[in-house]
Order: structure tokens, then sequence, then C-alpha cells
């Protein structure tokens, strides 16, 4: 098994020595004579056939189902053999080595290998047990999971996971299995909830972010927060995402607490509606006819790097509440960030957030805090180039507590745009949850809006964003950009407490017309302030 490489190639050899032997018995007068003409053709001949057997060897083991899985026999081989897992007895002829490999079974299958491992008592068990990062480099495949039996261990790897790239807006919800991340490889949301996504910069990690909201925006309500203001400011006037995307600090915190506030109410209709169906027990979301709610932020690093140590607290506070609580609501985080850090992420975030995707270049410290234990042994490499070809988006990918997998985010196929593809996206609104309790006439903007948590400041009564928002149908973070769109443009000024906006009647009122006016407009919210303030 060593020597196959060596034996096709003495084969091939020998398949073309015997056409050029017939050619030089044809020609033996010329060769006694010494002919010079023939001897060149000859030797020509020769080392043509060496040349040929050489690069046909090669090629045979490189381009062919067949012989490539002979290479990796040749590999395994060489590497049981070399590192000397082999029993061995002395020949009879003095100084020969007799050796006998130990009982190892390999199995080649269309997607994946499988090698297993006699234990029972063998000499070699406990590195047997330990040897899955090595056979990841011998076979240059990904180890996957391990499986055992009363005698043997058995390790499966799989081939090369960029056949099962997906290309372009291929990724998709599939019913009762997830979002399709690659072929055949599923984010269940429902069961494994909460993503976090890592990975250096150029690594891939916003492309693979950008696929998500693509994909879930089309299955439920998406909230984007975006400190660098730099890859998703395009959506930011896309009727999909009105509202829906936050830069500021101030806009991102309120975010989040919109996001817990959604949770709440989801409960609350859960509760609701499993007292009326006389359900014994909270079913999930989607039992109640709710859709997915997905809260991303891209960069928690750099947004957290913002934010005084009392916001930090607060703002950790509200998140750990959502992942800790979230799933059986419907309700997801999906976190990107360069590096992972325990400072950052926090033991709540660390325990709960079910999985992990690393794409790019990271560090051991950063793989080993991404997938944690189970993967403590694993060989995870950055590879730049892939069958001689750049590629962008390569990592790994694991449910926590999972061996992580090889895994290729979608290739960017040329002439495809995200813009294009998201202004095809049609608008999801949250369900209105409970609105017939929680908004009655007697609630709406015209009549007294006093209640708990408004607080009064000399002679006019003051409301916080959280106070309004059934009101008037829409979220926190709608109302703050809108606002801060009409203070930054200099068309009216409101009250700051705290960096918090607080809002009188009025304020109140005017924020209803103008939500209610913009959608009869068909403008961008710049152009519709600026027509509507210059009216006033």
């Amino acid at each position: 098994m060593r020597f196959l490489k060596e034996i096709l190639f003495c084969i091939l050899l020998f398949l073309f020595l015997l056409p050029i032997g017939y050619y030089a018995y044809t020609i033996q007068d010329k060769l006694r004579i010494v002919d010079r003409q023939s001897i060149y053709i000859l030797v020509g001949m020769l080392s043509s056939s060496l040349l040929l057997s050489w690069y046909l060897q090669g090629f045979l083991f490189e381009r062919t189902v067949l012989f490539a899985s002979w290479d990796r026999i040749v590999r395994f081989a060489r590497f049981l053999y070399e590192h000397n897992y082999v029993y061995e007895k002395k020949g009879q002829t003095q100084g020969r080595r007799k050796i006998k490999f130990p009982r190892i079974y390999v199995k080649q299958k269309k997607y994946n290998l499988e090698v297993a491992f006699e234990l029972a008592g063998s000499k070699f068990q406990e590195k047997f047990k330990k040897i899955g990062g090595d056979l990841e480099t011998t076979f240059a495949m990904d180890f996957m999971e391990t499986e055992d039996d009363e005698r043997f261990k058995t390790y499966r790897l799989a081939y090369s996971s960029l056949l099962n790239r997906l290309k372009g807006g291929a990724m998709k919800y599939v019913q009762g299995k997830g979002v399709e991340l690659m072929k055949n490889f599923y984010w269940d949301f429902t069961s494994d909830p909460h993503m976090l996504i890592v990975g250096g910069t150029g690594g891939g990690k916003t492309v693979l972010l950008r696929f998500l909201i693509l994909c879930l925006s089309k299955i439920g309500v998406v909230d984007i927060c975006d400190p660098k203001r730099a890859d998703f400011v395009t959506m930011a006037d896309l009727k999909a995402f009105e509202g829906r995307i936050a830069y500021d600090v101030i806009e991102i915190i309120l975010s989040c607490e919109n996001a817990l506030k959604v949770m709440e109410e989801r409960f609350e209709y859960m509760r609701s509606e499993q007292k009326r169906l006389g359900h014994t027990d909270l079913k999930s979301f989607y039992e109640y006819g709710l859709e997915p709610y997905f809260w991303v932020c891209d960069e928690l690093n750099a947004f957290k790097s913002m934010l005084t140590y009392k916001q930090v607290e607060e703002f950790n506070k509200t998140l750990g509440q959502i992942v800790l609580l979230g799933r059986q609501a419907g309700v997801n985080v999906i976190l990107a960030m360069q590096k992972p850090s325990r400072e950052d992420l926090g033991s709540k975030l660390q325990a709960n957030i079910n999985f992990r995707v690393a794409v790019g270049r990271l560090d051991d410290m950063g793989y080993e805090l991404a997938f944690e234990e189970p993967n403590r042994n694993k060989d995870f490499k950055f590879m730049k180039y892939v069958g001689g070809m750049r590629v962008y988006g390569r990592g790994y990918a694991a449910v926590k507590g999972e061996v992580a997998r090889e895994f290729y985010s979608p290739l960017l196929t040329k002439g495809f745009s995200f813009y294009n593809e998201f202004t095809k996206i049609e608008r999801r609104e949250h369900k209105h949850l409970l609105k017939e309790e929680l908004v009655s006439d007697e609630k709406m903007p015209s009549k007294d809006l006093s209640g708990p948590g408004i607080e009064d400041d000399s002679e006019m009564r003051l409301y916080d964003l959280s106070d309004i928002t059934e009101l008037i149908g829409k979220s926190v973070s709608q109302i703050y950009t809108l606002l801060k769109k009409i203070q930054d443009g200099g068309f009216k000024t409101f009250v700051l407490q705290d960096n918090k906006f607080k809002l009188t009647e009025d304020d109140v009122m005017l924020l209803e017309e103008l939500f209610e006016q913009k959608e009869d407009s068909g403008k961008t919210w710049d152009s519709f302030l600026k027509d509507y303030f210059s009216e006033e």
C-alpha cells in the first residue's frame, strides 16, 4: 500500500516500453552499426516515456476518482508506518524487518470517509482515541464526528466541502430543517437559537451576514445594527428595511431594547393564546402563528468599545435576557465580530449562543473561544487557496458542543447585486400582538396619554419612545430614526434628557401624521421631510 504510486509508475513505464522495444527490434541493424539518428530517436522515446509515465501517474492520482481513493490509502499507510503504528517481528534473515499493521478498516463513501480503529486492549488504543487531528492532516479532509462501539472507535471525515458550496442567492429557508447554509447543512434556529459569526477583516464575514439577512428577511422581521455605518447604509431607504437599520450608539441600544420588548409582547400573546386554546404547556412561537424575528449586530467588538461602563452593563443585561429567553418566542440574535473575547461575549452569551461560524483567518485562541472543548484537538487550518484558486468565505461551523466542520459561505457570483435583491424583498411587519387590548380608542394620541413611565416636566408631560410605540404602530428604532432625521435636518428640535428623546403630545401627533403621509407619498424620508416642512 505504501508503494502504490511507484507500482503505478512502473506499470505505465512498462506499457510504454513495449512499443519502444518493438521499434528497437525493427531497427536492430541500424543500432549494430551505431546509426546516430536511430540512437537519438530511441533515447528520445525512452526519455519521453519516463516523463510521460511520471506525469500520468501524478495526473491519475490527482484527477481521477479511483486513483484518488488509492492515494488516500497510500497516505494513510505511510502515516501508520512512519509513526510506528505497527507490530514488528524479526525476520529469519538477519537485519530484515517484518511488520504488521494493527486492525484498521477504511471505508470510502460518496461524501465522507470512515476509519475504524480496533481498541479492545491494543497497545495503541490511547493514541487511537486522540488521532482525529492527525487524520485531518493526513487525508487533507475535515474531521466531522466519532462513533464508539465495544471494540472499535470510528472517525468520520468529509471530503472537500467546496463541492457543497451554494452560489449567489441560493441560501433559503427549508421548513423543518432551517436555513440552508450549504448543501445538506442547515442552521435550525428553532432548536439551536442564536448565531455567532467571527473572522478577521476580509475573510467574508459581512458577505455571509448579508446573505443571511437576504434569506431571513423573507420569513420574518430583521432589525440590523451597523456601528461602522458602512455595509448596510444603502438599505436604509429600501421599504423592507426602512426604520430597521441603526447606526448610532443610542440607536443601537434602543434597537436592542426594542427587541427585548418584542420578545416580551410575544410571550404575553402566546400566554393568552395558550389560555384561549386550552394548552397545558406553552408551545413554540410557530404554534401560535408567529413568524421568527432576528436582531442582527455587526462588529459587536467595535460597538462595545464606544459605550461607557454603565451603557455596557445595561446593554449586556438587555441582550442577555433575549439570548436566555428568546428561543421559545422565536426571537434570535445574530452577532458578528472580528475576534471573540470573553469580555465582549460574557458567560451568558458564551453559554447560550448555539450556532457558531468562523470565516477567514482566526488564531488558535479565537477558535477555542468560538468552538470550545469538543474541538480542542481539532486541527483548524487557514487556507487561502483551494485547488489553486483564491477562496473567500472559507472557515468552520458547528452547533455548540459538536465537532466543527469545514464551511464555505455562499459564493458571490459575478453580476450578483445585494442591493437589487434587497429591493425585491416585501416588507414584513410585526404582528400587532394584543392590539385590541393595548391600543383602544381611549389610548389614541388625540386623547389623554398620561400613564406609568411618563414624567412631569414643569407645564408639559413628556413621554419616552417606548411609551408611544403601540400608539402609532412603529418600533422604537423607527421612531428614533425619524426624530434624528428631523432634528439633524434642522426642521424641529426635541427635548433631550440623558441623550434620550422626550416627546410632548404635539410631538406624538406630528410623528403619527408623518408616518401616515410618508407611506402614501412614495418618497424617501429625506425628500418627504424637506417637502413637508417647507409647506408647513
